[in-house]
């Protein structure tokens, strides 16, 4: 088995605690040629501005889990903080699971959008080079962010 090598390439609220957001996609960090894996932890807390009550952590709401219409990523809870690599800060609609059937849904592409929740450990697509965005699977905009911590490791196999 491959010894990974980790590298921390960002720990930041990415200027959004504490402020009402508009944009579907949030840049985060670029990637190198040579990084295998990526590993991300995220903690924070929002709700859309037109809420229900509801306050979303990392992880969504659980109590969601049936409600799947308007879900980027359908097997991740409404709220939940989700990512993409590759594409644009400005993409309204990705990629997701169902246009990739043919291929191995659980391989993470460039496009395509996955769940990172508190904790997600991913191999990249081989040869990425690219940005990392983030979101909030399911939530309709303006967002209220009361607080958002991520923190972005990259490794190389050795």
């Amino acid at each position: 088995m491959p010894t990974l090598n980790w590298s921390k390439l960002m720990e930041s609220d990415l200027g959004l605690s504490n402020t009402v957001i508009h944009e579907p996609w949030f840049f985060v960090v670029e990637t190198e040629r040579d990084f295998t894996h990526m590993r991300i932890t995220c903690s924070g807390q929002w709700s859309p501005a037109q809420s229900d009550g509801r306050t979303y952590e990392a992880n969504g709401l659980a109590a969601t889990s049936d409600e799947k219409d308007g879900l980027q990523v359908a097997d991740a809870p409404r709220g939940a903080l989700i990512g993409k690599l590759g594409g644009s800060s400005a993409n309204l609609t990705v990629l997701t699971s169902a246009d990739r059937a043919a291929a191995n849904p659980t391989t993470i592409t460039e496009g395509k959008a996955f769940a990172i929740g508190s904790y997600c450990l991913t191999p990249l697509p081989p040869n990425f080079i690219g940005p990392l965005f983030v979101s909030f699977n399911g939530l309709s905009r303006p967002l209220i962010v009361t607080k958002l911590t991520i923190s972005v490791e990259a490794a190389t196999s050795g």
